[in-house]
């Protein structure tokens, strides 16, 4: 029922969006967007012009087979390591080339590095010594039957449960990343003892949806998240800091589906047991010891560059695919070709085959 009566407007969509292309000689395509059916319509009117499109790793893959179908159906991913290219591929996507980059977020400029080390240094001068980066996440009561995400009262739980921690250790200095604007402001209590921290000189908030939280990771000791998923955020901070410890909240027990992680990783990389969590970063911090596994990742899977410069690997794939396109090449030879340039600086491990 849904598509008879969606077929004429799809079949309409399809036509303005391959006139679109076709009038202004596109071939190669990028939508911002991961979801939904304007991303299948685009990519059937980019088919047709006789060109391709292309996605990157921005919402982490979940872990479970057949999960982010309908996200960027594309014939080209982009992503940042193993791991995100390996989780990517169970999507069942019609994804057909996939290429490690590494991260293509742009690293603080010197000026913004600046602005972050004077923030900190007004922190020091209040007696900070240990700095932890929080990461919240999106959150609701979950009244509705799709899109479950953190429950609004452990998100208040978590977060409280990290301020208590930091009111009986004065020598905590805490950096809170929003993941968007005000994202916090409907737990009113909690977003008013954030501030006064903030006042306070205890504490750095990051209030805005321009700020990557990847930028202070390398200033913080230790960095946290919670998340109904995996957060992209908290692997962000890992790629782009080589001290990085981080711990992620599971309140939705992963283990069912993240089996590895919690293998080798459970109650030290993720826990769900916020008292637990605590309690062990507070014995790391009593002891100093930087043999600790606690909060200690395997980056190389992540990202097997760490050097901030996916986005430019990215820009130098497209300059050589457009390059083909314009040699006269079809989208087959075009995207086989630059494959093979791509391969040649940065070798053939850094195209993922799928499964």
């Amino acid at each position: 029922i849904f598509f008879k009566t969606n077929t004429l407007v799809f079949i309409s969509k399809i036509q303005y969006t391959l006139n679109f292309f076709k009038n202004n000689k596109i071939k190669v395509h990028q939508n911002t967007e991961e979801m939904g059916t304007g991303n299948i319509l685009r990519q059937i009117a980019i088919k047709l012009n006789g060109g391709c499109s292309f996605g990157r790793t921005k919402s982490y893959p979940t872990n479970i087979k057949g999960d982010f179908i309908g996200f960027t159906p594309n014939d080209i991913f982009f992503a940042w390591g193993k791991e995100s290219a390996k989780r990517i591929a169970k999507t069942e996507n019609c994804i057909d080339h996939i290429i490690l980059t590494g991260d293509p977020y742009p690293p603080a400029s010197h000026e913004k590095n600046q602005i972050i080390i004077n923030k900190i240094e007004r922190l020091k001068k209040n007696n900070v010594k240990f700095f932890i980066l929080l990461l919240d996440s999106s959150y609701s009561d979950n009244k509705e039957l799709t899109w479950q995400i953190t429950y609004t009262k452990k998100m208040e739980i978590f977060l409280n449960k990290i301020l208590d921690f930091q009111k009986s250790n004065p020598e905590i200095g805490l950096i809170i990343k929003s993941k968007k604007k005000d994202n916090l402001k409907k737990l009113s209590k909690l977003f008013e003892r954030i501030k006064k921290l903030e006042k306070e000189n205890k504490c750095i908030f990051i209030n805005n949806n321009n700020e990557l939280a990847s930028h202070y990771s390398k200033f913080a000791d230790f960095t946290f998240s919670i998340s109904a998923h995996i957060q992209g955020a908290l692997f962000h901070c890992l790629i782009n800091s080589k001290k990085f410890r981080g711990i992620m909240y599971d309140d939705s027990n992963l283990s069912i589906v993240e089996k590895e992680l919690y293998d080798i990783g459970w109650n030290k990389v993720i826990f769900n047991d916020v008292n637990k969590m605590i309690n062990e970063l507070n014995k790391y911090m009593i002891n100093s010891d930087q043999s600790s596994d606690l909060g200690k990742w395997n980056s190389d899977q992540h990202d097997p560059f760490c050097d901030g410069l996916g986005g430019k690997r990215i820009g130098n794939f497209l300059s050589d695919l457009i390059h083909f396109y314009e040699k006269g090449f079809d989208t087959k030879k075009a995207i086989e070709n630059t494959i093979n340039e791509y391969s040649k600086v940065y070798n053939s491990d850094k195209i993922y085959e799928k499964k």
